[in-house]
């Protein structure tokens, strides 16, 4: 384990953070485009938003039926979309017992 996000040899953050070179098979436009317009800022905002996520406790925790995450008003909206949108049993199965979790 690593102390430091940056110390992890295959994690994206460095690079995606202005830390390093991004390498030609990473793509970091679409997450930086999230954060600002600025090339420089938008990293700095990136940091900022990776650091301070890590001293916040694991939204894991808070999994539904293993694929959803929120409060019941969230997955109260989204699980009538799902159960349209599910081809794989799998699938409705996780739905199936996040619905009886919520009711």
């Amino acid at each position: 384990m690593v102390t430091n996000l940056g110390e992890y040899p295959w994690s994206s953050f460095n690079a995606t953070a202005g830390a390093a070179i991004v390498p030609e098979l990473l793509s970091t436009d679409w997450i930086l485009k999230q954060f600002g317009d600025h090339r420089e800022s938008a990293q700095a905002e990136y940091r900022r938003f990776i650091l301070a996520g890590i001293r916040e406790e694991s939204p894991w925790k808070e999994l539904k039926g293993q694929v959803l995450m929120g409060g019941k008003k969230v997955l109260e909206k989204l699980i009538p979309y799902l159960k349209q949108k599910s081809a794989l049993k799998e699938i409705r199965l996780s739905i199936g017992i996040c619905i009886a979790r919520i009711k």
